[in-house]
């Protein structure tokens, strides 16, 4: 029996869901694996899969399949910054250093991209898979495999991955992998949590004061004025845990017992690993972000008009004149400088002369004697009194004159023709 048949065997009989992997590097479960997530696979089935040299490596499916089977990876690039020692350090300051000695003795390996798994069990609900800390760059640091999940163990290797390095045991076998309780496990995503780096949820909203930088937004001075407990407690959040740094450990509306969903902290926002709450887990949110969900149904912009009409994003004072300083009043302004009576509608106010005297000598006179011809002439002028029009002997008449001659007068007034 090889030693790849051998470890697969021990998982399976250990109770653990065995499906072969990809031999292509993505690590992935090979053929349909559907079935597996909900029953193991016969002891035979295991000794065909991989007793024959088809494959380079297999992977255990977490959750209830495999008696509630999760694993916590601490990525190559989390080892390398250090984050590992960190995160024990972080265990041990909350006194759950003998939680940490208890996993990682049970069941570690190291991956063959310089990370590192621990296998445990959970007595309760396995949690789905989720990333629980990223770096600024959004980079995963830590995450879990979970219900549904798949991750590939040791001594898988070749084709597997693509570098072709094998997974390696560094700490105990399937046999001693540790059963914890569901408030151990989220009190180590808690902890994992306060290392994330990722921006937070924020939807930029437009300023009060329209065209300028200097007015807070409503979900700025919400921000900076509320705290976590004034918006989480009022909705049914409860804090179960101070986590240090100003961390605290909250469980979710519903949820009794000491259990954490979420943890918060002033600096980076709330972080949930529930997925029975109304926020997208795995996501940092601002103050004003969770604000938006809870009371507005993730409505940012009806979340910002509240808070505006409530007196947050009040815009900031400023040293200059205000309006109503650039505008003079009628009092102000000097005698007769007030506003003109209003002119009733249905009525045609005097029209005022124009100014002829503004164009050159030659255009001024041809304005003059165009304006005096046309009123001359429309008024009868000089082809005599009796002289009718074009429009007059069409049928226009008396009266369609009369308009007409009204409406020369005023263009001639208008123009300051004599």
């Amino acid at each position: 029996m090889n030693e790849l048949l051998a470890a697969a065997l021990a998982f399976r009989d250990a109770g653990y869901s065995v499906v072969p992997a990809r031999a292509d590097g993505s690590k992935a479960p090979a053929g349909s694996w559907e079935r597996y997530q909900s029953e193991l696979p016969a002891r035979e089935q295991v000794a065909l899969w991989l007793g024959e040299g088809s494959y380079d490596g297999f992977g255990l499916v977490c959750g209830a399949v495999s008696g509630g089977l999760e694993m916590l990876e601490l990525e190559g690039r989390a080892i390398t910054a250090g984050i590992h020692v960190a995160y024990c350090d972080a265990l041990a300051a909350h006194g759950l250093s003998e939680l940490w000695q208890r996993i990682s003795g049970g069941y570690a390996e190291t991956t063959p991209s310089g990370g590192l798994h621990i296998l445990y069990r959970v007595d309760g609900t396995a949690r789905g898979s989720t990333k629980l800390a990223r770096n600024a760059a959004a980079q995963v640091l830590i995450e879990t495999r979970g219900e549904g999940g798949f991750t590939v163990v040791a001594p898988s290797g070749g084709h597997t991955h693509g570098t072709g390095k094998p997974w390696q045991i560094v700490r105990g076998g399937p046999p001693s992998i540790e059963t914890i309780s569901e408030e151990e496990r989220d009190a180590l995503y808690a902890v994992a949590s306060t290392f994330d780096r990722s921006p937070v949820r924020q939807v930029q909203l437009p300023r009060v004061t329209a065209g300028s930088q200097d007015g807070d937004r409503p979900g700025d001075d919400y921000n900076a004025r509320m705290s976590w407990h004034d918006i989480l407690a009022p909705h049914g959040w409860r804090p179960v845990r101070k986590l240090g740094d100003g961390a605290i450990g909250w469980c979710r509306p519903g949820k009794d017992g000491p259990f954490i969903s979420a943890t918060t902290r002033e600096t980076a926002g709330l972080y949930v690993f529930s997925t029975s709450t109304p926020f997208d887990d795995q996501v940092p949110y601002s103050k004003f972000g969770a604000y938006a969900v809870l009371s507005h149904g993730g409505d940012y912009a009806a979340a910002a008009g509240q808070l505006r009409r409530e007196g947050y994003g009040v815009p900031r004072e400023h040293d200059d004149d205000g309006i109503g300083d650039l505008i003079a009043s009628p009092a102000s302004a000097g005698p007769g400088a007030g506003w003109e009576p209003p002119v009733p509608l249905g009525t045609q106010p005097p029209l005022p002369p124009f100014p002829v005297d503004a164009f050159p000598g030659w255009l001024a006179d041809q304005v003059r004697e165009t304006a005096r011809f046309t009123q001359t002439r429309c008024l009868g002028g000089p082809r005599g009194p009796g002289h009718r029009s074009r429009r007059a002997r069409r049928g226009g008449g008396p009266r369609v004159l009369a308009r007409a001659g009204e409406r020369v007068h005023r263009r001639g007034h208008a123009i300051g023709c004599p």
